[in-house]
Parts: structure tokens; C-alpha cells; sequence
């Protein structure tokens, strides 16, 4: 959020909005879409000013932004497993995952990974990712 916070302050706002309005904003390595962002006359406690604007940046967590990260951890922890399998970059694996509340992202998770999902127990290459204190284990099979 720091980083996101120091890109805005130098950012011009009107270009930024332009950008929007056409569906999509790339400000360094944030991808943001209309949603991500809103234009308000008026300052709000705790915005942070820029050129041609400000920004408050929203930093509530929900349930549902729990869910994308841990999706994206589990992403980037299949990926190392790969890279520590001596996998090939395309090449298909079987990933089983025991917890079923991945079921909704499966899609998501097969693209990401080059991979086939299974529910079911860990089978493969054990690992593991942690968030909130809880573990969720999955398993890599080529």
C-alpha cells in the first residue's frame, strides 16, 4: 500500500482518470481498474494529495481478499515446487489439494499453475502455505 500511496502522490490525476475510463490504469507494477479507484471533489481524512487530486486508499480486509491472497500464495508455492521438482516451465502437473474451498478458483489455479487439480489427499510432493495461522497442504505430482 506504501509503495501504491508514494506512485499516486506522483501521479497526475487526470491522466490517471483518462486511463480509467478507458477500463484499465497500469501505475508501476499495479494493474488498476475503475473499481480500484475513486474520484471524490472533496478530501477525505487521511487522503493523500497529488497532482490534479487525492487518494484514500481503502485497506479494510475482507473475507473475499483473504481468499485472493491465499489463492496467490498457493500460485507462487505450486511455482516453487515446480522450480524445485526440476520441472519444465509448460509442462503439465497433477496438483492435489485436500481443503475444498479452492473448488471456486480451480480454473484460475489449473491456468496459473499448468496444472491439473484433484481434491482429495496430498499425493506427490507435499507442501504447504500459510495464512492467518492456518496451513492449507497440496501436492505436486508430475
Amino acid at each position: 500500500m506504501q509503495e501504491l500511496a508514494k506512485l499516486l502522490e506522483k501521479s497526475d490525476a487526470a491522466k490517471l482518470r483518462k486511463q480509467l475510463a478507458k477500463g484499465k490504469a497500469k501505475l508501476g507494477d499495479f494493474m488498476l481498474t475503475n473499481e480500484d479507484v475513486v474520484f471524490t471533489e472533496t478530501a477525505a481524512a487521511g487522503a493523500i494529495a497529488f497532482r490534479g487530486g487525492q487518494v484514500l486508499l481503502d485497506t479494510k480486509v475482507t473475507p473475499q481478499l483473504k481468499q485472493g491472497w491465499l489463492v496467490r500464495e498457493l500460485v507462487r508455492a505450486v511455482q516453487e515446487t515446480r522450480k524445485g521438482m526440476g520441472l519444465k516451465v509448460g509442462q503439465s502437473v497433477k496438483l492435489t489439494l485436500p481443503d475444498p474451498m479452492f473448488k471456486k478458483y480451480q480454473k484460475l489455479i489449473e491456468r496459473e499453475c499448468g496444472s491439473r487439480v484433484a481434491f482429495g489427499p496430498v499425493k506427490g510432493t507435499a507442501g504447504k502455505v500459510e495464512l492467518d495461522g492456518r496451513a492449507y497442504e497440496f501436492g505436486v505430482a508430475s
